[in-house]
């Protein structure tokens, strides 16, 4: 046996030894998780489980980076961060429910199980900085390295519908950017420190649309943030006066 296939079948067997591992965990053993919903137009569908043996399993289901079943393990130390986070954040304090505002956005549901005390919390992007944090934080732990795919899915991806007609072929195609977001902040704001706020996500100024308009194109990065989310956390900032995913317009 040459050494690539020793290698692969190493792999294979490290693998289904985490499979095996994996499917043994039962819902009694989770410590924090995460599920985000699907919404009406393109989010990202996917959630997040930490269990008290320092096993981490992301599960990616549509509009997202990796599909499929992904897990790995972190230390101990790791899993007593986690765990310490959501002491300090206070998560056992807040609301069970914050309605979602707009029944076109993803729910998000939290969980916290400490000393077999379950919290859970459900609401939409409306919800207090610090439980966005959390959120943030499980996001960026996904991202880590050291995840192996335990199962592997079909992509899936959703997008807005639009309503064919007989004309269509004379009709233009309008496209969304959701990388970039024309904005118009309020009288006052400069615009320099405004971005700052934001440069956790790579957010840069484009161009002004049009000559003398109060509208500019920013972008950023998407793998930070689901876009959706990002455009509801500005139209949510008290600086902003609009925003808008750009828009591209092309002919059939």
């Amino acid at each position: 046996m040459n050494k690539f296939m020793l290698f692969a079948l190493v792999l294979v067997m490290s693998g289904c030894s985490t499979l095996s591992k994996v499917s043994k965990l039962k819902d009694q053993d989770i410590v924090v998780s995460l599920d985000k919903s699907p919404c009406a137009t393109k989010c990202s569908v996917y959630n997040i489980k930490v269990y008290n043996n320092g096993y981490v399993v992301y599960e990616g289901l549509t509009n997202v980076e990796k599909y499929g079943l992904y897990a790995k393990k972190i230390s101990q130390a790791d899993l007593n961060q986690i765990k310490s986070d959501y002491d300090k954040n206070d998560f056992m304090g807040f609301d069970d429910q914050y309605p979602n505002p707009d029944p076109d956005m993803p729910t998000i549901v939290m969980v916290y199980n400490k000393d077999m005390k379950v919290k859970k919390i459900t609401g939409g992007l409306n919800r207090p900085q610090k439980l966005l944090d959390l959120q943030r934080m499980l996001e960026m732990l996904i991202r880590s390295e050291g995840f192996k795919q335990l199962k592997a899915y079909e992509a899936k991806t959703t997008s807005i519908q639009t309503d064919k007609d007989e004309n269509a072929e004379k009709t233009p195609v309008t496209y969304i950017l959701d990388s970039e977001i024309i904005i118009e902040l309020n009288p006052n704001v400069f615009m320099a420190q405004w971005l700052q706020k934001y440069s956790q996500y790579q957010i840069q100024l484009m161009r002004r649309v049009g000559e003398n308009t109060p509208l500019w194109v920013i972008t950023y990065n998407k793998t930070t943030i689901d876009p959706k989310d990002f455009l509801e956390k500005i139209k949510q900032d008290p600086q902003v006066k609009s925003a808008e995913f750009n828009k591209s317009t092309t002919p059939r």
